[in-house]
Order: structure tokens, then C-alpha cells, then sequence
């Protein structure tokens, strides 16, 4: 049997009148995706809320991530995060705050987020700014 969902599993077995059941806490896998939760609208100017999150191969937040998180944007005159290093107090997911200054004329602003390391840990969020 293979458990993917990280937490408190209980497995039951039976086989005729006998039941056992046993207990185990599933950690998350390591980091294979990264997620960017980000607003589809920003003010010029005005910071807003972004939000990483590590996850495995099976959506369980990866709460042993400890790699560091970097920001880019089309607008070359965002305020962005500056490198970011994850801790144990993150368990996978942390909240930056970022500021877009350039408003969107013909195409939408991007906003990436990727490890230093794996750049298959990437996230891409388009924006307007107004």
C-alpha cells in the first residue's frame, strides 16, 4: 500500500473476524512544484500580498522545503522580495510583498518566483497594473 496524503493515516486490515488497525503521520515528499498566489489586478505603486508554496508530486505541501526563493517581474522597476531562503517556521509556504510601479499598456506585467537552485521550481503569475 502506498499512503500519499501527508498527516495522521489511519490503514485498516481485516481477514475474516480479525481487525487491526495501525496509525502512521506521513510527511510530505520533497518539493517538486511551486505555486505563485498573486492578485490578477495591482495598483501602481500600492504593495500587495504574494504567496509561495512548495508542494510534492501528490499536492501535499512540502513543509521540509528549505531552498532559496527568488522574484523577477517585466516591470524592471518592481520592487521586488529580495532572495529568499526558506525556514522550518515556513513549512512550505510564505507570503512577500511586492510592488509593480510601470502600469500594463499591451501586454500583461509577469511575475515569476523560482528556486536558485532546481529552476523546475517555477511559477509564473500575470498581472494588470493600473
Amino acid at each position: 500500500m502506498t499512503l500519499k496524503t501527508s498527516g495522521s493515516q489511519t490503514v485498516t486490515a481485516a481477514s475474516g473476524t480479525m481487525t487491526s488497525t495501525a496509525t502512521a503521520t506521513i510527511h510530505a515528499a520533497n518539493a517538486s512544484q511551486l505555486t505563485l498566489n498573486a492578485p490578477g489586478n495591482a495598483m501602481t505603486g500600492v504593495a500587495f500580498p504574494v504567496t509561495v508554496t512548495l508542494k510534492d508530486a501528490y499536492g501535499n505541501v512540502a513543509d521540509g522545503y528549505r531552498g532559496t526563493v527568488r522574484f523577477t517581474s517585466s516591470d524592471v522597476l518592481a520592487v521586488l522580495p529580495s532572495p529568499y531562503t526558506f525556514t522550518a517556521g515556513d513549512a512550505g509556504t510564505h507570503t512577500f510583498q511586492v510592488t509593480l510601479v510601470t502600469p500594463t499598456v499591451l501586454s500583461p506585467t509577469t511575475l515569476t518566483a523560482s528556486d536558485s537552485v532546481n529552476q523546475a521550481l517555477k511559477a509564473t503569475s500575470s498581472l494588470t497594473v493600473v
